[in-house]
């Protein structure tokens, strides 16, 4: 089987190896069936990654890893390593689905009708969030992602490697988030998908109280200072192992002590 398209090619004999080899990833022959079963499971405030013509699959097998481990529902694969059943292969064994017997839920069509896909999204109640880097010509600002409200049940569209998410397919969204960055140029996909599921699950946390805004913010200032002091430590160990190794003993001991808060 070289493409997932058609209903015919998902009937053959290399379809159904490929499902039985994927276990326990559930393997999705359509969008519907996916959000059915997350409907029926009530699911509260579900997430889902779609992954638009995203093309690599070391790309797709960390986002499906990030997306597992940062408490996305599932993923959608609309063209790209979808379009390839080898290609599909390596992005689940990318994602170390198998070796820790995650349960990914995976939606997979190699000629994906997107404004299709969205609708169904739409009918389900969820809200469709464009995550993008260029945002010239939109009709809408982007919002930073720090201040977009994620908490709700959401699916959020990310784009191909070199294009990122088509316009028209942007415009179609009901939210558009950027993710902040310096310089020009873009995050890799799978790290985009880290720090937005990252972001929607701090919210979730701190909607639910498990942690308290200033509770987050003392938090976020203790990380930075114990940062700045192992900075200090590393500068203070690299001095002593090029010109006092003898030293070396010591300098450890004294780095480890500043570094207690």
């Amino acid at each position: 089987m070289r493409r997932l398209a058609n209903s015919p090619s998902r009937s053959s004999r290399e379809w159904a190896r490929l499902v039985r080899d994927a276990a326990p990833v559930r393997i999705f022959t359509g969008v519907e069936e996916l959000l059915r079963e997350l409907d029926e499971a009530k699911v509260p405030s579900p997430s889902v990654v779609l992954l638009h013509h995203v093309r690599f699959a070391h790309n797709v097998g960390a986002a499906l890893r990030c997306a597992q481990l940062l408490g996305a529902q599932g993923t959608v694969l609309l063209g790209g390593v979808a379009e390839q059943a080898s290609r599909f292969e390596e992005a689940l064994r990318i994602s170390m689905a198998q070796r820790h017997q995650w349960r990914l839920r995976v939606a997979a069509t190699a000629t994906p009708a997107t404004m299709q896909v969205l609708d169904a999204f739409k009918r389900y109640n969820y809200t469709r969030i464009c995550v993008e880097t260029d945002t010239a010509g939109l009709s809408s600002p982007p919002t930073s992602l720090q201040q977009a409200n994620l908490c709700g049940a959401a699916a959020f569209v990310f784009g191909a490697e070199d294009v990122g998410v088509p316009f028209e397919v942007a415009e179609s969204c009901d939210e558009l988030i950027s993710i902040p960055t310096l310089g020009k140029g873009s995050l890799n996909i799978s790290h985009a998908v880290a720090l937005v599921l990252y972001e929607r699950q701090r919210q979730l946390m701190a909607a639910d109280g498990r942690y308290t805004e200033e509770g987050i913010e003392t938090l976020s200032r203790l990380v930075k200072r114990v940062l700045a002091r192992m900075e200090v430590c590393l500068h203070d160990l690299s001095v002593t192992v090029t010109t006092k190794p003898c030293l070396l003993r010591g300098r450890l001991s004294s780095a480890a002590r500043r570094v207690t808060p």
